[in-house]
C-alpha cells in the first residue's frame, strides 16, 4: 500500500475517532442539562452551544432553528424554556443542526473537488483528439496533393 494511502487512512481513523470523542461529550453534557435546576441548565446549554458554534466556525444564521438567527437570541430562547429535558432538546437539537450543517458544508466541498478533476480530464482529452484529428486531416490532405501531382506529371 502507498504510504499516501496509508497516511490518509490514518488520518481518516483519527478524524473518526475525533468526532466519537466529540458525540460522546455532547452525549454527556445533554445528560448532564437534563439533570441540572433548569438556572443551571441554560447556563450550561448556551456556554456549550456557543462552544460548539464557534469549534466548528458556524454562525446561528446558518441553522435553521425557528425564532433563532443571531447568537444574541439564544439566551432569549432559552429563557423562553421551562424544564431542563426542554432545554436539553433544543441543545440537542442545535447540536444536530450545526453537524448537519458542517456535513454539508464537506459533501459539497468534496463533490466540487471531485468534479473538477474529471472535467479537466475531458478537456486534455478533447486536446488531444483534437490535435490527432488535426494531424488526420493535414495527412489526408497531403496524400491528396501528392497523388494529384504525380497523376498529372504521368500524363505529361
Amino acid at each position: 500500500m502507498p504510504t499516501s494511502s496509508v497516511e490518509s487512512d490514518n488520518a481518516t481513523k483519527e478524524e473518526l475517532k475525533e468526532e466519537q470523542k466529540e458525540q460522546l461529550i455532547n452525549d454527556l453534557t445533554i445528560k448532564l442539562i437534563q439533570q441540572q435546576p433548569v438556572y443551571k441548565a441554560k447556563k450550561t446549554a448556551e456556554a456549550a452551544i456557543i462552544k460548539h458554534l464557534q469549534k466548528e466556525q458556524v454562525k446561528v444564521e446558518d441553522l435553521k432553528i425557528s425564532g433563532l438567527t443571531a447568537e444574541s437570541d439564544l439566551e432569549n430562547y432559552l429563557s423562553k424554556l421551562e424544564t431542563s429535558q426542554q432545554i436539553a432538546q433544543f441543545t440537542k437539537q442545535v447540536q444536530q443542526q450545526i453537524n448537519s450543517f458542517k456535513f454539508k458544508q464537506k459533501t459539497e466541498s468534496a463533490s466540487f473537488h471531485n468534479i473538477a478533476p474529471k472535467n479537466n480530464k475531458q478537456g486534455e482529452k478533447a486536446v488531444v483528439l483534437g490535435i490527432v484529428s488535426g494531424a488526420i486531416i493535414l495527412g489526408t490532405i497531403g496524400i491528396v496533393i501528392i497523388v494529384k501531382n504525380l497523376t498529372s506529371t504521368k500524363r505529361k
